[in-house]
């Protein structure tokens, strides 16, 4: 039996909802699913906690080691060619066979290597082609992190 009725607004009756059948577990199961519940929340709050320490650690390592560096040196005294990526418009991408790095992907799907990239786009369709090889540093220009 359909218990929902009307047009735009959808609602159900009182005397309908207090007839209503629901399964009620007995208190035993309730109890299980309750110790259930609080052991994994613990165990979160548990990790959550490890979690911050480690990235606390992480942080003071991190400051520690690059303050110990003495010698630096600009990007353009390391790199041997900087220059813009192609802008591509988002129809074009998966054109084609030819391997594309998109700037949105090295967020979201690639971690700290890109070991083979995951778009692809028709060669024909770009006009100053642009290429990388393994070793290369990709930095963009935007970040989508805070």
């Amino acid at each position: 039996k359909q218990l929902v009725r009307g047009g735009a607004i959808k609602g159900i009756s009182i005397s309908e909802l207090k007839n209503l059948l629901i399964p009620v577990p007995s208190i035993e199961t309730q109890n299980k699913i309750s110790n259930f519940l609080n052991l994994h929340l613990e165990l979160i709050s548990q990790l959550t906690c490890e979690l911050k320490l480690r990235k606390q650690q992480y942080e003071h390592y991190k400051e520690k080691l690059i303050s110990q560096i003495q010698n630096t040196k600009t990007i353009g005294e390391i790199a041997t060619q900087i220059y813009r990526g192609n802008g591509v418009r988002k129809e074009f991408i998966g054109s084609g066979n030819y391997p594309y790095i998109v700037y949105g992907e090295l967020y979201t799907k690639y971690g700290m290597c890109i070991y083979k990239p995951i778009s692809s786009i028709n060669p024909d369709l770009i006009s100053k082609k642009k290429y990388c090889e393994y070793g290369d540093l990709l930095i963009t220009l935007t970040g989508e992190n805070p």
